[in-house]
């Protein structure tokens, strides 16, 4: 089943059943917590599934370009399809890879923004949606589960030597954040304001924010 959904200044995205963690209703904070004073020019969304966060951004004239970065190939060719359709192929890439790491070396970013997998173990999934099928099981554990933290961690761990001096990033996490932001921290981001996020919360029936970390470096 294709969904679909037109931006302020008439962006057009569409996407399939599963390409979808929450983008398609959530990025309306992320266009909250960045505003409309500052300006980048090259953004990363991280855990991008349909994109919805990135394309917002670059209907608003926010950011100039976009790197979209996920693990799940069909929603990315998807976003590559609506860049194509919306005449901005020019100003968006996909990396079909679920590590940092993988960002080849000469990405770097002003911007960073992204809406990941919130809970640690499929777990989670079992006791609040016993019903699921199969398939529908696997998508809710691809879409909400960071095993072991492993994808933050590694995020974390290598994302400051794709960053550009000053980079913001926007990261919504649940109400069991106060370790990430002591994970940025180790790594230079400081922690710059802290977001409500009440969309999200009502897709994970709990306390959600968007973190607004800094990548601020000292000029000698």
């Amino acid at each position: 089943m294709s969904l679909n959904l037109t931006f302020k200044n008439n962006i057009h995205i569409t996407w399939n059943h599963g390409d979808d963690g929450g983008g398609s209703t959530h990025y309306v904070e992320f266009l909250n917590a960045i505003g409309a004073e500052k300006k980048y020019k090259n953004g990363l969304e991280w855990c991008a599934g349909l994109s919805a966060v990135a394309f917002s951004l670059l209907d608003a004239k926010t950011c100039e370009n976009f790197v979209l970065m996920d693990i799940y190939e069909p929603a990315l060719i998807k976003a590559q399809e609506n860049a194509k359709i919306n005449n901005i192929i020019d100003r968006v890439s996909i990396r079909i890879c679920d590590k940092i790491d993988s960002l080849p070396v000469t990405d770097k970013f002003d911007l960073v923004v992204s809406n990941p997998p919130h809970v640690e173990t499929d777990s989670w999934i079992d006791n609040s949606m016993p019903k699921l099928t199969k398939e529908e099981k696997d998508r809710n554990i691809r879409i909400t589960v960071d095993k072991d933290w492993n994808l933050h961690k590694e995020f974390f761990k290598n994302i400051t030597k794709y960053l550009n001096p000053n980079a913001d990033l926007y990261i919504s996490e649940t109400n069991s954040h106060g370790f990430i932001i002591d994970w940025a921290k180790e790594v230079g981001l400081n922690l710059i304001e802290v977001f409500s996020a009440p969309a999200l919360a009502k897709d994970t029936k709990t306390d959600a924010v968007i973190l607004h970390f800094r990548y601020e470096t000292k000029i000698y």
